[in-house]
């Protein structure tokens, strides 16, 4: 019995974090953007994607309303752009890839596209 129940442990042991354990390294950040007010917010450096989405749904509620979480990530980068009839926001490993792969979103979409920025949660 005891050879099973080290066994178990050991299984544990080598898989338990693999399986929906978040490292306390593990950095969320959030956008969120309200199309019909132009309104927008974002959050970095949080410890869950909750609370990184709760406080970018807050920013952009400080600058106008119907605000919506637009996208959130872990350990990696966000953007957002906006063009004349739509928005993407698309997450990348660094900043620039954010910007890029945002604007690019946002011009298969609409036209005269420009980008907000982007913003980093990285540990």
């Amino acid at each position: 019995m005891r050879l099973v129940s080290r066994g178990m442990l050991l299984i544990i042991a080598v898989f338990g974090p693999a399986v929906g354990v978040v490292s306390r390294n593990d950095r969320y950040g959030a956008i969120a953007y309200s199309p019909s007010s132009g309104a927008y917010g974002y959050s970095y450096d949080d410890a869950t994607r909750a609370a990184a989405e709760a406080t970018a749904l807050e920013e952009c509620g400080k600058n106008g309303k119907g605000c919506k979480s637009a996208l959130w990530f872990k350990n990696a980068c966000g953007g957002l752009a906006i063009g004349k009839d739509s928005w993407a926001s698309e997450r990348g490993d660094d900043k620039q890839t954010a910007e890029r792969k945002s604007l690019e979103s946002c011009k298969a979409r609409t036209s005269d596209c420009s980008l907000v920025g982007a913003i980093c949660a990285t540990h």
